[in-house]
């Protein structure tokens, strides 16, 4: 049994190593924008508490490379750092989440020609699967899926 004074902290180690699969994006509910080709590099931190993944793919004709830091907040859950050359327009994102049964999921708050809106992250991995969705979410918009990566692991770090 878990002592309930105890934080949960997210067991991140099982998320390292280099990944390579296909990405789907969505820029409207239901209507596929495109699928392409992404790698990853995911790199424990500081004896595995925290990770790094840096990740490159394509939208269309334009490149895109993205960077995340996760890792623990001190009462517990998940802080996460998301950057990315054309979801954020290079602009860094933060926002804090929970543990879930095999992964972490977390949101942050952004700005949309002056409305608020929310992108909420999932991160799941087994021993050869990584699965990251991302999910948006704002005004006279339901929650939608935005974008999906499924990779296989190539090598575990």
């Amino acid at each position: 049994m878990s002592d309930p004074a105890k934080p949960i902290r997210p067991d991140l180690s099982p998320f390292a190593g280099d990944w390579r699969g296909t990405w789907k994006t969505w820029i409207e509910p239901d209507v596929l924008h495109d699928e392409s080709p992404i790698e990853a590099v995911v790199t424990p931190l500081i004896e595995g508490r925290d990770i790094t993944v840096v990740y490159t793919a394509s939208i269309g004709a334009d490149a895109v490379e993205g960077f995340v830091l996760a890792g623990p907040l001190q009462h517990g859950g998940v802080h996460v750092a998301w950057v990315d050359s054309w979801h954020t327009s290079g602009l860094v994102q933060a926002g804090d989440g929970h543990v879930t049964p095999d992964g972490f999921a977390a949101s942050v708050a952004y700005s949309y020609d002056g409305q608020a809106w929310t992108w909420s992250s999932e991160y799941s991995v087994d021993s050869n699967r990584l699965v990251i969705r991302h999910y948006n979410e704002g005004p006279g918009c339901p929650r939608y899926l935005g974008v999906e990566a499924v990779l296989e692991r190539i090598t575990a770090s």
